[in-house]
């Protein structure tokens, strides 16, 4: 019975037009390729670009580069496996006639052996090949941590694995790190320099370099908190000389200015004491804008209540916000 499986979790996302060049990122994932490298990880918080980046990489080089953007429903062992060798076929279009192929082709394919052929399937491909797992960390498996770990331990010095994460994935890092294997892009790198809030927000009308370079450091280089303030100040729903007043009717996809740096620290703090919650988004309703929060659950009191503090921190900043449970 053949695979069903979706070809778009296997291509390149495609990207906007008048996207900003960020050449030294590019520059960055470029070590990525170096001989001793075989894993590198790209980390940080939601909204900092490492997708866009990454796409933005893998579309400029001639190097085999494949992708697989991961889902939640990707954590069981073989359904993981099959998506990468489809993604290993791109760019060997005999690999499903391979043992490879074949082995995960069977019913019950054994994990033991999968890791083996994998890593001794890598030996043939061309050089320089890469893999990008987009949102590794989406993956809770034991099983595909402790293989993938194996196959990046016998990788050939002219393949590598990429990692987009929110935090360090559980792989054996310390022993890549020790051993100069890993390339580490994490929230500094990807925040935008100032050149490049510039060159966002330069392109919109009676924007002082002055103003471009507070709202630059009122967003802390954050990506999509610059691409929200380029909206609201396209669509008039803020005014740059006064970001911090009448915050209420800022919202439409966005904070006020003068919250924005303070929601993202909440946030990324929030989701690390809590792995448990979901990802937050912003929703306008008239004059009242809520922060809605996907909990399927939360494992005890203690996380309870550090979620019921920082409600509290949010809703004395700013009363028009709510965090629902």
């Amino acid at each position: 019975m053949p695979w069903i499986l979706l070809r778009t979790k296997i291509s390149v996302p495609a990207l906007r037009s008048g996207l900003v060049e960020r050449p030294h990122i590019v520059a960055l994932l470029d070590r990525s390729l170096e001989p001793n490298r075989k894993l590198a990880l790209v980390s940080a918080p939601a909204g900092y670009g490492k997708t866009t980046a990454l796409a933005q990489w893998a579309q400029s080089r001639s190097a085999h580069i494949g992708w697989f953007n991961i889902d939640p429903e990707d954590i069981d062992f073989t359904r993981f496996f099959r998506y990468l060798v489809r993604v290993w076929e791109r760019g060997h279009p005999d690999s499903m006639n391979s043992a490879l192929g074949h082995l995960l082709g069977s019913i019950n394919p054994d994990p033991a052996e999968i890791k083996t052929v994998f890593a001794a399937a890598t030996a043939a491909a061309p050089a320089p090949t890469a893999i990008i797992l987009n949102d590794y960390h989406l993956i809770t498996a034991p099983a595909i941590h402790e293989t993938l770990s194996y196959v990046i331990d016998h990788l050939p010095p002219h393949f590598h694995f990429i990692l987009a994460v929110r935090g360090e994935p559980p792989l054996p890092l310390p022993r890549y790190r020790a051993r100069g294997e890993l390339l580490e892009i994490g929230t500094q790198e990807l925040r935008f320099q100032k050149q490049e809030t510039q060159e966002l927000l330069g392109v919109l009308p009676g924007l002082s370099s002055t103003v471009i370079e507070s709202l630059h450091e009122q967003t802390e280089g954050w990506a999509v908190g610059l691409q929200l303030v380029s909206l609201a100040l396209q669509r008039g729903l803020a005014d740059p000389e006064q970001p911090a007043a009448g915050g209420r009717q800022r919202f439409e996809l966005m904070l006020h200015l003068g919250q924005l740096r303070l929601l993202r620290r909440r946030l990324d703090r929030l989701a690390m004491d809590n792995p448990v919650l979901g990802p937050g988004f912003v929703r306008y309703q008239g004059k009242k804008a809520r922060l809605f929060q996907s909990i399927p659950k939360l494992g005890s009191k203690q996380d309870r209540g550090r979620f019921d503090r920082h409600q509290e921190i949010f809703l004395e900043r700013e009363p028009g916000l709510a965090i629902l449970g």
